[in-house]
């Protein structure tokens, strides 16, 4: 996603937290091969969507799983937590 490249995964797990199916990335199904070709041809038939797909997949890695907003997040589950304790 950060090098701005259109992710093809699966509803597995915790991956449809970080993909929107359409918006920067594409879900489906867990073990279904044809889907995953199916999905890989749309986006290279498609160039348009591919590139919409691929710049929103850049845009939300940078937003949201970039190392300066991780560590934000972990600085502020510590501070959490140390307040937590003291009060």
């Amino acid at each position: 996603m950060s090098h701005a490249l259109p992710v093809i995964s699966t509803r597995h797990s915790g991956i449809p937290e970080a993909i929107t199916h359409e918006a920067d990335g594409l879900l489906l199904a867990s073990a279904d091969p044809e889907a995953l070709a199916a999905c890989a041809r749309a986006l290279l038939a498609a160039p348009a969507d591919y590139s919409r797909i691929a710049q929103a997949a850049r845009t939300t890695a940078l937003a949201r799983f970039s190392t300066e907003r991780c560590l934000t997040r972990l600085e502020a589950a510590y501070d959490e937590a140390i307040a937590l304790r003291i009060g």
